[in-house]
């Protein structure tokens, strides 16, 4: 369309010149087999022209890449709003409830501790105190997992995990002193590589501990078995973290994976490491289920089956 404006331009030129000013010869000779001059010119008009098109066009590419751009940060911008908005929620729903509990065991032992009633049962109160300031704690580790998570989502990179998991297992027997933890592996080699990032940390700390805090067992036994399979003909790594544990009923294997906004409604008050984990896992391209350890017997504890882009 700028061409064909272009040519007509110049040609109304000729035409106005042979109307106004006159020429001397023929009328499409001199349309187009101009002088020297005047091609000069015509060809100057041309390329002031072209040049004046292609910096329109230039203009309105810019302007709408800007467009496009502006509008996915007010997108992106309102996503995190919408994600800052929930957190908040969760944040709040939890921590009023696990400050109600501690204000309630906190006024039923004063009231025991005024009526001399037995220690055992005062112990009870103070275990009620200790577990909730526990759930508080996990809770702003939950928060703060989730900022981490949508910072680094699309950072990934090959990461070891074998080396990994030792330093996670040797941090965990630290942190429970007072517990027989037996935790053995086995792999195929010495070294594996994934496609993830380092809240992959986050994943594996979370599922050991959960097999530690969820076990009545006298010795805590956990056994990490990995290996390398071939799937949808790509490789992957898959690792099961089976433990000794109390096992999870059937009807609550559906529910422990809760998307992150159902949890507000959930009044369990269990926190939602699970939920952060499996958005991660599948964030890699992974993917995390969780079956008995003995199949058909929950009692005999649970199978947390890991399956990671194989680097």
């Amino acid at each position: 369309m700028g061409l064909i404006l272009t040519f007509l331009i110049i040609f109304s030129e000729s035409i106005v010149h042979v109307c106004v000013l006159g020429i001397n010869g023929n009328f499409w000779t001199y349309l187009f087999f101009p002088s020297l001059s005047d091609f000069l010119l015509r060809l100057i008009i041309l390329i002031v022209l072209i040049s004046f098109g292609i910096s329109t066009q230039l203009y309105f590419n810019i302007k709408k890449k800007s467009e496009t751009r502006i509008r996915v940060l007010e997108a992106r911008t309102q996503d995190l709003l919408d994600k800052s908005l929930l957190y908040g929620n969760l944040l709040m729903h939890d921590i009023k409830n696990i400050f109600q509990n501690i204000k309630s065991a906190v006024e039923l032992l004063l009231l025991y501790l005024q009526q001399n009633k037995d220690l055992t049962e005062k112990m009870e109160f103070l275990s009620i105190i200790k577990d909730q300031v526990d759930r508080g704690a996990s809770l702003i580790k939950d928060i703060n997992f989730l900022m981490r998570f949508e910072q680094e989502k699309e950072i990934l990179k090959f990461l070891e995990i074998m080396e990994i998991l030792k330093e996670i297992i040797t941090h965990i027997k630290r942190i429970y002193p007072n517990q027989i933890i037996e935790i053995t592996m086995e792999a195929p080699q010495d070294q594996i590589f994934v496609k993830a990032n380092e809240l992959i940390r986050e994943v594996f700390e979370n599922l050991l501990e959960n097999a530690i805090k969820y076990n009545d067992s006298d010795i805590k036994k956990i056994f990490v078995k990995i290996s390398i399979i071939q799937k949808d003909h790509e490789k992957f790594v898959k690792m099961q973290f089976q433990d000794n544990g109390r096992g999870i009923l059937s009807e609550n294997k559906k529910i422990i994976f809760q998307d992150i906004s159902e949890r507000i409604q959930d009044k369990s008050g269990k926190g939602m490491g699970l939920s952060i984990v499996k958005k991660l896992i599948e964030s890699y391209g992974g993917s995390i289920t969780v079956k008995d350890r003995v199949p058909g017997d929950p009692s005999q504890g649970s199978n947390f089956i890991l399956e990671l882009p194989y680097a």
